[in-house]
């Protein structure tokens, strides 16, 4: 007869249905089953509130750690917003910065062909466009040619000698 091997002491028996059959083999069965099984009910409740009383602190540790959580990433989500923030005005003064510099760039060119006339608000949109429109509409030779234009802005001071005026 084979033996099967068992984690438990009693039931390293042979297994029941490996016994020979005989009339108290249920009776022989069910011993051997529920004989390993604490039949005390002290001992049952106990195992019972060992078991719940560490898994309820399991929970409350995972809630703890749930609530750590979530505040370093609403932390941490400030501080992104706070750099986003930072990262756009450094843009803006990056932006203004630039113009500056551009600007008396493009002042100093003394290649530079300049219009007066140009109402304020008819160039608002895009100054490019329009000088380009307005020289197709003047100059009816450009009218079927691509003007192709470096820079256009508009001038601040007054005009230097060097400059050609239109």
């Amino acid at each position: 007869m084979r033996r099967s091997p068992s984690r438990h002491p009693q039931l390293q028996q042979a297994m029941p249905w490996e016994q020979p059959k005989g009339p108290n083999h249920l009776h022989a069965f069910l011993e051997t089953l529920f004989g390993a099984l604490p039949m005390d009910s002290a001992t049952i409740k106990q195992d019972n509130t060992t078991d719940i009383k560490g898994r309820m602190k399991d929970m409350n540790e995972l809630g703890d750690r749930e609530a750590s959580l979530e505040q370093t990433c609403e932390t941490q989500g400030e501080e992104l917003d706070a750099h986003c923030h930072k990262i756009l005005d450094l843009q803006d003064k990056n932006t203004e910065l630039q113009y500056q510099v551009e600007d008396p760039e493009n002042m100093s060119r003394t290649a530079n062909i300049r219009i007066k006339g140009i109402p304020l608000q008819a160039a608002r949109g895009n100054l490019e466009e329009y000088v380009r429109r307005l020289f197709h509409h003047v100059v009816l030779e450009l009218a079927l040619k691509e003007i192709i234009l470096d820079r256009t802005h508009r001038a601040w001071g007054p005009a230097t000698p060097q400059s050609r005026m239109i």
